[in-house]
This record gives C-alpha cells, sequence and structure tokens, in this order.
C-alpha cells in the first residue's frame, strides 16, 4: 500500500508531532486520539484531517502555555532566592 499524497495541513501537523515537546502517547492523551493514528499521521501513512489538525494544535497551545507558567514560577523563585542572599 502507498502513503496518501502529503497535502500541506498532514505536513505541518507531522512537522508539529515530530517536534512536539511531549511523546506520542501524551500527546494521545491530550487530543483524545488515539496514538496509532497520530503515529500514522507523523509517518506519513495517513492524511491529517482538520478536526485532527486542530486537535493537536490546541494541545500544543495548553502545553506552551502550561511550560510558560512553569518557567515563569522557577524564575519568581529564582528571583527571591537571589535577593535573600543579597545583604
Amino acid at each position: 500500500m502507498t502513503a496518501p499524497r502529503r497535502d500541506a495541513l498532514t505536513r505541518a501537523v507531522s512537522q508539529a508531532l515530530h517536534h512536539s515537546p511531549v511523546s506520542l502517547l501524551r500527546l494521545g492523551r491530550l487530543t483524545r486520539l488515539p496514538q496509532s493514528t497520530l503515529w500514522r499521521i507523523a509517518n506519513g501513512e495517513l492524511g491529517a484531517t482538520a478536526r485532527v489538525a486542530n486537535a493537536v494544535a490546541t494541545a500544543l497551545e495548553k502545553l506552551g502555555r502550561t511550560c510558560g507558567e512553569a518557567a515563569r514560577v522557577i524564575r519568581r523563585a529564582q528571583q527571591a532566592a537571589s535577593k535573600q542572599r543579597t545583604p
């Protein structure tokens, strides 16, 4: 069986899956999509639908916000610790 022609949406989703900061398993849980579907899109065996693309984009946006918030908490703690050490 040959791989489907990869349109721009499928290429974009595949690239995002390959560069995701989390595993396909975790992304599957976040998107409520089967990990196997994400794997098949990432590996060119399946085209991405608008629904899948939206779910992946939403999950990645949420991850970005969560990581950004976590980084801000760390930076504030660093600043507080630095101020405590300064006489």
